[in-house]
């Protein structure tokens, strides 16, 4: 348990670190793993000790260089080892080299694997945009930061409607495919900065950072020129309804900042499909 938790914290500690940085310790550790292998001798092998700096690399770097880091690694260990004086010296070198170049290969595809499970945790299925959880922990932070600089920001809360008339029609498929298209055309029209969430159903929550009501009113807009965008060509067009909350008002909350946001949306829904309700706390 104890060497999983080092092992956890070390990559948690390489994570934050630059890639040259990187390079370096898995290059100092290769050194040092070497001039330990020529001082034990030949009576003990370190062979296996050498997949230490092999699995940096392999992780944290590219396959290409991770397969030509165990290939020095590779060699490194026969040098150390004295290979060239033993008996099949070919087949023993290819083993290593075999041995630690599979061992690349596999953890750099442990790592994507990992980065496309990291990257699904993190996102609607559907839509491809952050879930809920995502979105309040990453929202929640840029809150304090506006917060802390004294600056706007915002949150748009957009509400979809008419694919009941698309499943019915077409299919489920039909009206999730369309759902999908909407929220990608949505999704091109923002900033790097924002952050785009799907609440459930057809229900959107959209955070702008260092946004006021007027540049707020702007990114509405486009939302509402994509979904026109989507909607060409469809038989049964999606209406939309939006709520838009732009704050600069200290200790405000994620949660108190969606309350005011939908209660603007549910004022706007009331007004018929296409309404947009605005408001200001500060």
């Amino acid at each position: 348990m104890m060497q999983q938790s080092f092992v956890i914290q070390m990559f948690r500690y390489l994570e934050r670190q630059k890639k040259g940085t990187i390079l370096a310790i898995a290059v100092v550790l290769t050194l040092v793993m070497s001039i330990v292998d020529v001082r034990v001798g030949t009576d003990y092998s370190l062979a296996l000790f050498y997949l230490i700096p092999i699995s940096i690399m392999a992780w944290f770097f590219e396959t290409l260089y991770a397969l030509m880091f165990s290939i020095i690694c590779a060699f490194a260990w026969f040098y150390a080892n004295d290979i060239y004086t033993r008996d099949h010296v070919l087949w023993v070198m290819l083993t290593n080299i075999g041995y630690y170049l599979s061992f690349s290969v596999i953890v750099s595809r442990i790592r994507v694997l990992y980065d496309h499970q990291l990257f699904s945790a993190k996102r609607d299925q559907l839509t491809g945009i952050l879930n809920v959880t995502t979105f309040n922990e990453y929202v929640t932070n840029d809150i304090a930061l506006m917060n802390r600089g004294k600056e706007w920001f915002s949150l748009v809360y957009l509400g979809l409607e008419g694919f009941k008339e698309v499943n019915r029609s077409k299919g489920y498929v039909a009206g999730d495919t369309l759902l999908a298209a909407m929220v990608s055309a949505i999704s091109a029209q923002l900033r790097k900065t924002d952050k785009f969430a799907r609440l459930g159903g057809a229900e959107f929550v959209l955070f702008l950072p260092s946004t006021n009501i007027s540049a707020a009113n702007d990114a509405v807009s486009k939302i509402k020129n994509a979904i026109a965008s989507v909607n060409r060509g469809e038989e049964h067009a999606i209406s939309y309804n939006i709520g838009v909350v732009s704050c600069l008002m200290p200790n405000m909350t994620l949660e108190k900042l969606v309350a005011r946001a939908k209660k603007l949306y549910t004022e706007a829904r009331g007004k018929g499909k296409g309404g947009v309700a605005c408001g200001i706390v500060q």
